[in-house]
């Protein structure tokens, strides 16, 4: 009886290593705006009017791209909604070859009239009307909750099965 206990909890140690490595298929979320943001930090920045507040219009539920994103692809991308910066991001804004180098144009998701970008323009984060472009900002690190593989869940929960039948049959 000794023999095979010490065989299962060897059995048990070699699983326990073998299935603790994260296992690499977790499921891949893409940002339906990937090819027209521009990253800087902790923020995501996207060009999302030639205009700003003066000559055209966001579209309903921009802080949302118009309905492309909602709060649970958020949380699976780990980013807030759009908004307007704030004076200290403002002074973060990425350069403007960043977006133009790129073509990295957001307008025909969040502007209602136009859907392209004046990048000679200067660049705001505030609807104030005149020739400014408006460029939104999302936070793009918030924390994400702790990703268990499958393998290794399956192997925690065989590992503590194994244990209660062990502990089962000693004490009997």
């Amino acid at each position: 009886m000794k023999q095979i206990k010490k065989i299962t909890m060897f059995a048990m140690f070699i699983s326990s290593m073998v299935f603790s490595q994260q296992s690499a298929a977790t499921v891949i979320t893409l940002d339906p705006l990937e090819d027209v943001i521009v990253s800087s930090d902790i923020f995501d920045w996207v060009w999302a009017s030639p205009c700003s507040g003066g000559c055209s219009q966001l579209v309903d539920n921009w802080e949302y791209a118009g309905g492309l994103y909602d709060d649970a692809l958020n949380a699976a991308l780990g980013v807030s909604t759009w908004r307007f910066a704030s004076l200290a991001e403002l002074a973060n804004i990425p350069a403007r070859d960043l977006f133009i180098d790129g073509n990295k144009c957001a307008a025909q998701y969040f502007d209602n009239t136009y859907s392209h970008c004046d990048f000679n323009d200067p660049m705001v984060s505030s609807v104030n009307g005149g020739n400014q472009d408006t460029l939104l900002v999302r936070v793009n690190n918030l924390s994400l909750p702790a990703q268990v593989s499958e393998p290794t869940t399956v192997a925690i929960m065989l590992l503590g099965l194994g244990g209660l039948l062990m502990r089962r049959r000693t004490s009997a």
